[in-house]
């Protein structure tokens, strides 16, 4: 039963984390495209929500529309990812 949990968790997390990659990449995309915001920047906008990257992310929204109309972005389908992956590292070791 704790092999199906971990794997479960590990399996729900990766795909949260690719999701959120993804969705960030979707909108910041055009954020860098047109220099509101460097890719490093925005970078740093894939697990922290912060002023600049709101601003970042009005400001193109109101230019353009986005792919699937997603003109924001928000880290916490990153975190909960990465939770649910740690979480499934850290049962993985009490195992052994």
């Amino acid at each position: 039963m704790s092999g199906l949990l971990r794997r479960s968790l590990w399996g729900l997390g990766a795909t949260l984390v690719v999701m959120a990659v993804v969705w960030w990449g979707i909108v910041f995309r055009s954020v860098v495209s047109y220099d509101y915001l460097s890719l490093p920047q925005a970078t740093m906008c894939l697990g922290l929500s912060s002023s600049i990257c709101e601003l970042a992310m009005s400001l193109c929204s109101t230019r353009i529309r986005h792919f699937l109309d997603l003109n924001w972005y928000s880290p916490d389908l990153l975190w909960v990812g990465l939770i649910l992956v740690f979480a499934s590292m850290t049962l993985h070791s009490r195992q052994k």
